[in-house]
């Protein structure tokens, strides 16, 4: 019995995050509307999670294809598994992934006698509209999952500093989302290993080695070239104009800051950076963790890699930490700084709070641009499911649609991408299009719209439309 007890003992804090991941995960579907998620990421990550599950090598060479991120096939072919549910499945991985964040917050709190920083590290991301509405509403497979494991690394680092073991795997499983986790399992190594034996050190770099060298096996087994990734992200960047450069990086890194979470967190946040240089409430790896992460942000300009606010949410989760902790930590100093500190605390926490109003309109407002997306995306699998409609698409090629829309279009018609064609050149001679052509759904999914008169003038005729999109097809 007391073996029993000891079980339950230790599976006791797993099934209690487990309940509060579900927890705002559903509160987040209640709250939200059917997020439209970053379509074209998510898209692919379904397509190769569904050749995964087939037996078949997924096929990343795909004209203007995703990253391949081996985590976010892995969770693209499990959401695969709910076939025409799949979309519904990446999205309670997206919710819950917000939901394992927001224990991992709550987990280093606790571990530092601050209970309540977690709650407020948590409503400080929530209270901001583009964190809600790009990083949740608009979220890749990639992003919200790696700042929760990482996350979820410092939270066991402060339960028990030194651990090694559990933190690592936790980076391991973040490197493989994102690759800027590499960056931290190696500087924890390099913390833990002075103090670790020999076999220890060796086993722990193992460990640390781990994200990046699965990721650049999968990269070798895919394609044939380990660095993949990055030489493709590099040439898409360049290709599409996409925002990069070392001169850049600074620049953009601030505007990370001062447009997630706004001054008055930004100046709380690096308050409590000075104040826990001198308290050390917080766990030693944290401060060395946001440099890291900063540094990692900047050098991705500086490798010609997309210079994207989201990639930077690991870094706004370790400000919202030192945010809660610069508005609750005075509460455990003594002294006349306790009282000087808490008036800093009222004074920044007033000014934080000023803004709150106007970003939840801002996510009123954006719940509506969501719900429209989500509903344009209906939209265009309603267009393509009937069944005269797939006997045309059936003999009827080539297929051709806006770069945004192919992933989609060959997810739902269980089509390989690279038999659709890209719209980039004006309209075919002949076969079907599919052009988003009205309101949310061009603004949402279509570069380049084509009058009617186009269409006619090549003997194109409706094939279906409905007021998202249109159809047009010449056999």
């Amino acid at each position: 019995m007391s073996l029993l007890r000891g079980d339950a003992g230790r599976l006791a804090p797993a099934i209690y995050a487990l309940v509060g991941a579900v927890a705002v995960a559903f509160a987040l579907s209640l709250g939200l509307p059917r997020t439209p998620l970053n379509l074209y990421d998510v898209s692919f990550s379904l397509l190769w999670g569904r050749e995964l599950l087939a037996g078949t090598l997924p096929n990343v060479h795909v004209f203007g294809a995703s990253t391949p991120h081996p985590a976010s096939i892995l969770a693209g072919a499990v959401a695969a598994l709910f076939g025409a549910s799949a979309l519904s499945a990446m999205r309670a991985i997206v919710y819950l992934s917000a939901g394992s964040l927001c224990v991992a917050f709550v987990a280093l709190g606790r571990a530092r006698k601050l209970p309540a920083l977690g709650p407020i590290a948590g409503l400080t991301l929530a209270a901001s509209a583009p964190v809600v509405v790009t990083i949740i509403g608009q979220a890749t497979v990639s992003d919200l999952p790696s700042a929760a494991a990482a996350v979820s690394a410092l939270a066991l680092e402060a339960g028990r500093p030194r651990r090694g073991t559990a933190p690592l795997v936790a980076l391991a499983i973040a490197g493989l989302f994102r690759p800027e986790a590499w960056v931290l399992s190696f500087a924890y190594w390099c913390y833990l290993a002075p103090r670790a034996g020999a076999g220890e050190r060796i086993r722990l770099a193992a460990l640390a080695a781990l994200g990046p060298l699965l990721w650049t096996a999968g990269d070798l087994i895919l394609t044939g070239d380990p660095l993949y990734s990055l030489t493709y992200t590099q040439r898409a960047t360049v290709a599409t104009a996409r925002p990069t450069g070392l001169l850049n990086a600074p620049r953009v890194l601030l505007e990370v800051f001062t447009h997630n979470l706004g001054w008055p967190v930004l100046v709380g946040a690096a308050c409590g950076v000075a104040i826990n240089l001198r308290t050390r409430r917080l766990p030693g790896v944290l401060a060395g963790a946001t440099v890291l992460s900063a540094a990692s942000f900047i050098a991705l300009g500086a490798a010609t890699l997309p210079l994207d606010q989201r990639y930077a949410l690991p870094l706004l989760c370790f400000a919202a930490i030192f945010f809660a902790y610069f508005l609750l930590g005075w509460r455990l100093q003594a002294g006349r700084i306790r009282w000087i500190w808490a008036i800093g605390a009222l004074a920044i926490g007033i000014a934080a709070l000023a803004e709150v109003p106007a970003n939840l309109r801002d996510i009123d407002r954006d719940r509506v641009t969501l719900s429209h997306q989500t509903s344009a995306e209906a939209a265009l699998a309603e267009l393509v499911s009937p069944a005269p409609v797939r006997a045309v698409l059936a003999r009827c090629s080539p297929l051709s649609a806006d770069w945004r829309i192919v992933p989609i279009l060959a997810f739902d018609l269980h089509r390989d991408p690279t038999t659709l064609s890209v719209v980039d050149a004006g309209v075919p001679a002949r076969g079907v299009v599919i052009e988003a052509t009205r309101g949310v759904a061009g603004d949402f999914f279509q570069d380049i719209t084509h009058p009617l008169a186009s269409f006619t003038r090549r003997e194109f005729t409706v094939l279906a439309a409905n007021p998202d999109f249109t159809m047009y097809a010449r056999c």
